[in-house]
């Protein structure tokens, strides 16, 4: 469900009845299952999702709305916190020589820099 609704609001409460489980209950279960809050899990598949769009020739405020970022401004805070870039540098970078990898939430992701 998450990852088919990230254009949209994902309320804890609706992620909790979806798997029909009270939402105190379904964020420990998420938490202990994934070892991250049911937000922290929804912004970092925000992003990944935004880093595959920002190869294509969109603007960064489209990539942002079609993850489901309010404004830019949100959008480029939370990838500059999880990424340490801004979109336009990730994007700028993106498949250069020079740049192999990025890094999410501590774990590091190779860019394939080849043609």
């Amino acid at each position: 469900m998450i990852h088919s609704h990230l254009d949209r609001d994902l309320s804890l409460a609706e992620l909790a009845a979806a798997a029909g489980l009270s939402t105190g209950y379904f964020s420990q279960m998420f938490r202990t299952a994934t070892g991250q809050s049911p937000h922290q899990f929804v912004l970092a598949a925000r992003i990944e999702r935004a880093k595959s769009l920002l190869k294509g020739s969109q603007r960064v405020i489209d990539v942002a709305l079609r993850c489901g970022f309010k404004t830019q401004q949100h959008f480029s805070r939370v990838f500059r916190k999880m990424c340490d870039v801004s979109p336009t540098e990730y994007r700028r970078h993106e498949g250069m020589a020079d740049v192999s990898a990025f890094e999410v939430k501590g774990q590091a992701v190779t860019i394939d820099s080849s043609p």
